[in-house]
């Protein structure tokens, strides 16, 4: 009996030992795989962005992702994906400072979601599967690491959005793409749904399929122009150059405007760069059929001497050679642009002026069979000056109305209004916003076709069109490169309009004079004027973006909307501190079986000694 239990023993003790052999197997080329495993890099003038934007409210996200062993934790790891500054709504999930994993979240109105899982550092140097889940009906979100629960918010009520720009992977929309992923990202799956921990595990080893909307893989694989959505649901990605050195040159067009957004970065800090700007303005005059120069204000960063120097030096180049306008911004002291623009210079080439000065003026301007009629509007135009304004218009039912001030569209395509950054009536209650420039002038008027401000720092040319009062539609531009001069240092944007014959087809381009490259694909596009006469289509109001940055003006101490910190309203997490870095529930039942086996096996070896011990006594 003893020797039968002896061989048994034996036998399970051998099978205990080939399976060992066979779990380290298998281990090995797991592990081996792991520590091979190959992510995705970004940088900040590559885009990634997807091809259509999301057509349901994503609810989970997930994304493997590893960094430097070095990555300094003071700063940001960077976007996984987002469409920060694109218009919003906008979503945004992100590793921020601390390697804290991150969704930033913005209704359409502007109102701020920040669940930043502060117990939560990702820096570890190895590969970290983070999934965070937005449950708006416990109002919980919830941050998982490799499998385990690490920390849990508690949210204020907020609704089911979709993002107002597709999404952009690696970064977002925010000047020269700066918030770029600053580590590696393996994969990233979006679901519908709200995950629980028992799918979020099965993810990590097999993206569900059950209410999956995009899904990413970049382990072992190159991609350079698309990466395709594996989820079959057509969110494909696209890499966006940020240069173009060279495109099809735009024909068939019989005059052209230059649009000159705001100049301060580059007047203050870089200003032996200056100049470059109208180079290309005069040596292009002819080439492209120039017929008027806008600036829209903001010529100037802190109205000093020295930066009034070189930009009127610049500016006052093209006298004689184009017509042009100059518009004051808020960084521009009234006195100090009176002084550099008196009235006197310009008198002769000016239709009027409210209360004789440079601050709001009207001029004609005849092109080919096309009347203009051209404002310059002072910061924030207070009622007299809309109302002068509008008498003016009325005199002038034959032209066409060109309006340019400094702030008047916001990043949204929408009109500036109290809630977006920088308004002009936060200096007082006699300047108007954007949203009161369209209340009480621009609706009103039926042959105003085209309004062109600055003000709020875009990486790219915001258009969007709005009907007035009169069913004519109002086309209404931002343009405002100083951000990327900012993060840049420097280069020089000029956007060109050019119109076809009777001034209703339009192609735009956006140059740095400086890098003497075109500036995103985004910024090269068309749309149709509404000139006089119209036809008062029945259309719908359109909102063109083309994918929108947003920077805050300088006078917002350069705090971005993007950038905000916790949210106002955000809570404390609810969960304790969990110690970083615990492996995931798959590793520890491999390593505990393993262990087990190993246990299990030098039991049964000092039995069968013990056993065998006896028989020989």
């Amino acid at each position: 009996m003893k020797h039968n239990m002896s061989r048994y023993l034996s036998f399970i003790l051998s099978a205990l030992l080939i399976l060992l052999i066979l779990l380290i197997l298998l281990i090995l080329p797991a592990a081996s795989a792991e520590a091979d495993r190959r992510g995705a890099t970004f940088e900040a003038e590559t885009v990634y962005k997807t091809v259509k934007k999301l057509e349901e409210t994503p609810n989970t996200f997930e994304a493997l992702v590893r960094f430097p062993k070095n990555m300094n934790t003071s700063d940001r790891g960077g976007i996984i994906l987002g469409n920060c500054c694109g218009g919003n709504p906008c979503i945004n999930f992100e590793i921020h400072y601390n390697g804290n994993p991150r969704l930033y979240w913005v209704e359409a109105d502007g109102a701020v979601h920040d669940w930043t899982f502060k117990s939560v550092n990702v820096y570890t140097g190895e590969w970290e599967h983070i999934a965070i889940v937005r449950d708006s009906v416990s109002r919980k979100a919830h941050c998982y690491v490799n499998g385990v629960l690490k920390q849990t918010i508690t949210t204020k009520a907020n609704p089911d959005i979709t993002p107002g720009a597709p999404l952009v992977l690696g970064g977002d929309y925010r000047e020269n793409n700066s918030q770029y992923f600053k580590g590696e990202i393996s994969s990233i799956a979006v679901y519908s749904n709200v995950r629980n921990i028992s799918a979020i595990k099965k993810d990590m080893l097999s993206p569900g399929k059950d209410s999956l909307i995009s899904l990413y893989d970049f382990n072992g694989t190159d991609y350079d122009s698309v990466i395709p959505d594996l989820s079959q649901n057509g969110y494909d990605v696209k890499n966006t150059a940020t240069w173009i050195k060279e495109k099809e040159e735009i024909k068939n067009y019989a005059f052209s405007f230059m649009v000159i957004g705001d100049t301060q970065i580059i007047a203050e800090k870089y200003p032996a760069h200056f100049s470059k700007i109208y180079d290309y303005v005069i040596d292009n005059i002819e080439k492209k059929k120039v017929e008027f120069v806008f600036g829209l204000g903001d010529i100037t960063n802190k109205s000093t001497p020295a930066e009034w120097d070189v930009t009127t030096e610049n500016i006052f180049r093209m006298d004689g050679k184009v017509n042009y306008s100059v518009v004051r911004g808020n960084h521009d002291k009234v006195t100090h642009f009176l002084t550099a623009f008196p009235l006197s210079k310009y008198q002769s080439s000016l239709g009027g002026t409210y209360k004789t000065s440079m601050l709001n003026t009207w001029q004609e301007l005849i092109v080919g069979d096309i009347k203009y009629l051209i404002f310059t509007l002072d910061f924030g135009a207070a009622d007299d000056v809309l109302s002068w304004a509008s008498e003016v218009i009325e005199e002038h039912p034959e032209h066409n109305v060109i309006i340019t001030t400094h702030s008047y569209l916001f990043r949204d395509g929408t009109t500036l209004d109290a809630n977006d950054v920088c308004p002009p009536t936060d200096l007082g209650p006699t300047y108007n916003n954007g949203d009161h420039m369209w209340d009480k002038l621009i609706r009103k008027h039926k042959n105003i076709v085209l309004v062109l401000s600055g003000h709020d720092p875009c990486n790219q040319i915001i258009m969007s069109q709005a009907k007035g009062d009169h069913g004519n539609t109002v086309t209404q531009m931002l343009i405002d490169g100083q951000g990327v001069d900012s993060s840049l240092g420097g280069v020089g944007l000029v956007a060109t309009l050019y119109f076809s014959e009777d001034g209703r087809n339009v192609t735009v381009d956006y140059y740095s004079t400086i890098k003497e490259k075109y500036f995103m694909y985004e910024n090269q596009f068309s749309f149709t004027l509404d000139l006089l006469p119209t036809s008062h289509r029945e259309t719908t109001t359109v909102v063109q973006t083309s994918g929108n940055e947003i920077f805050s003006d300088t006078e917002a101490e350069n705090s971005t909307p993007c950038d905000t910190a916790e949210a106002e309203n955000s809570t404390p997490c609810d969960t304790a501190e969990v110690e970083k870095n615990e492996p995931s529930y798959l590793l520890l039942a491999v390593f505990g079986t393993v262990a087990l086996i190993a246990a299990a096996s030098v039991v049964l070896f000092l039995i069968v000694k013990k056993t065998n011990k006896r028989r020989m006594v």
